[in-house]
């Protein structure tokens, strides 16, 4: 239910069936009421403050609520019309959206949790934590997860992870060659991905290696820390050396020409651009304080775990960047590491969980 028209950034397999409920199943949404929804909520900010709670209470937000309705009106309609054996759902908001709107029938909804379930927990009301209960299953990243959901009351939750996309054993990143290039890949949102740290980091390196570079990719989301961020570089002389590439669909190509992954994140729920690039050979400096990051890492073996700091960080990066033989021997353990999480193998757990929550007899293989 997205406002914007336009293809995925991906292309989707033929079989799938792509929806847009703000243009289908009802007239385009929004229009007088979606408006005036918009300054109830204003109008209740100036009393409840941003956080929208009133004498201690949390105020659900208006116009929240009416996109909600109307995204459950639409998807009921659907329901009628496609008759779905099990629904996947993204958050436990959008698992109380499809259990609302499959209503009595008999439907099971899986409901999933793409980060740290605390982090995205945060703001729930008992509305939320109730659509995780009810829902046939929750998914999530990490084992390490699992006991976060049981607290919350969920009896049934499995760890499914993502899959990675692998790449062959005869076309790793060439790491005898030196490129002299650290990549990073993540939206530029200072919500978390903190590549103010990897630019700091990467300051205190640049007199010592003044052949190496840095390259940030990604789709910049705020304009407001990509501002921060020039002045950051501008501040520290190192206007040329760290290049703002924006978004590729070729992210193999830049792997394949870099030698070391830079990933400063500050949480993550199961980060496929560090996999991905530990899949095409590169050694990743993380944060030890990272949650996911320091369950994919094993420090010193798959990658460098950090602690916190940008003196911590460049300590790090140096290492890599001073030795070769290093860097090649990481990024071989790192890629042998993810074949564990192979295509086939998580679709396969995929299959079985939502065959036996649509009701065929079958026993559930390679859940957390």
């Amino acid at each position: 239910m997205d406002e914007e028209k336009g293809a995925m950034f991906f292309p989707l397999d033929s079989s799938v069936r792509f929806h847009n409920f703000w243009y289908e199943y009802g007239t385009p949404f929004g229009g007088v009421v979606w408006f005036w929804k918009k300054i109830e909520k204003e109008f209740l900010r100036t009393f409840a403050g941003g956080k929208m709670i009133f004498a201690g209470k949390k105020i659900r937000d208006p116009k929240k609520e009416f996109f909600f309705s109307s995204f459950i009106e639409r998807l009921r309609k659907l329901v009628e019309d496609f008759q779905p054996d099990v629904i996947l759902s993204i958050t436990a908001e959008s698992a109380y959206i499809a259990q609302t709107a499959v209503g009595s029938k008999q439907i099971p909804v899986i409901a999933m949790c793409h980060t740290e379930p605390t982090r995205e927990a945060a703001g729930y009301g008992e509305r939320e934590f109730s659509a995780w209960q009810k829902s046939a299953c929750v998914q999530v990243l990490m084992d390490s997860f699992l006991p976060t959901m049981e607290r919350f009351g969920v009896k049934h939750a499995i760890r499914i992870p993502n899959f990675v996309h692998q790449v062959a054993d005869t076309d790793l990143a060439n790491l005898t060659v030196p490129h002299n290039r650290i990549v990073a890949v993540g939206r530029v949102d200072g919500g978390g991905k903190d590549q103010h740290i990897l630019i700091e980091a990467f300051s205190l390196l640049a007199e010592r290696f003044p052949d190496w570079s840095v390259h940030l990719y990604g789709d910049i989301a705020n304009r407001r820390y990509k501002k921060r961020l020039d002045a950051l570089i501008a501040e520290k002389n190192l206007l040329g050396r760290v290049i703002f590439e924006g978004t590729t669909k070729d992210i193999d190509a830049v792997y394949h020409t870099s030698d070391i992954f830079a990933f400063p994140s500050s949480f993550e729920g199961f980060p496929l651009a560090l996999t991905e690039a530990m899949s095409a050979g590169l050694p990743a400096v993380g944060r030890k304080s990272c949650i996911s990051v320091n369950e994919l890492i094993k420090d010193c073996e798959t990658g460098l775990l950090v602690e916190e700091g940008a003196e911590r960080f460049a300590a790090a990066l140096n290492q890599l960047m001073s030795d070769g033989e290093l860097r090649a021997r990481i990024g071989r353990a790192a890629h042998e590491a993810v074949k564990a999480y192979q295509p086939k193998k998580v679709w396969d757990m995929w299959e079985n969980v939502i065959r036996e929550v649509a009701g065929e007899t079958i026993v559930l293989k390679g859940n957390g």
